[in-house]
């Protein structure tokens, strides 16, 4: 391996948001450690025992309480990862829809993209999807590309390369909102 890749795999994470996946984590987990140095699994407060089936691997363990959310449990991820040094995230669910091997394809195509926010599609092999949820989700795709003129193939997938500049905004933003929604039920501090 040379320098320069050994240096991608150390500053590329993985964030893992996970509700209630313990089926599923452990595999999820291990196959993304087999692509990145650094994977970040978010328990977003599983009854299940999601995290304990995470102990013993090399992944950085963050747990909510209760369960905040998807989007909560990113930012959480993200700012951990930020704050450790991380200069590309890729985003997984915890229930392995998302299939880590693609994690190289990922990082390539933003190696011949370096200003875009890569957004993987689990639209490939739609028969892999329930047949309701394909077809929400091709409506959901239909409004939200008529709204932003442009077409986006799958806009409830969570398989996203995000970049450090991208953070900064995030970082902020992310904290901001955290605050200004935060409930007893939330922890007083992201990250």
């Amino acid at each position: 391996m040379n320098f320069e890749s050994e240096y991608s795999r150390r500053s590329d994470w993985v964030v893992i948001r996970a509700f209630n996946e313990a089926s599923t984590i452990a595999e999820v987990a291990a196959r993304a450690l087999s692509q990145v140095g650094n994977v970040v699994v978010v328990d977003d407060g599983s009854t299940d025992g999601t995290a304990e089936r995470t102990r013993g691997m090399a992944v950085h363990l963050l747990q909510n309480p209760a369960n905040r959310g998807k989007s909560m449990s990113l930012i959480a991820g993200l700012n951990y990862a930020m704050d450790h040094g991380a200069r590309r995230v890729i985003t997984l669910d915890g229930d392995g829809q998302h299939r880590p091997e693609d994690i190289g394809a990922i990082v390539a195509c933003a190696e011949r993209h370096p200003c875009a926010i890569i957004i993987g599609s689990r639209l490939a092999a739609p028969t892999d999807m329930p047949r309701a949820r394909y077809r929400a989700n091709l409506f959901a795709n239909f409004l939200i590309s008529w709204a932003c003129g442009y077409w986006v193939e799958d806009t409830r997938t969570w398989i996203w390369l995000l970049r450090e500049a991208f953070f900064v905004h995030w970082y902020w933003v992310g904290r901001a909102w955290a605050r200004a929604t935060r409930n007893r039920h939330m922890l007083d501090r992201i990250g």
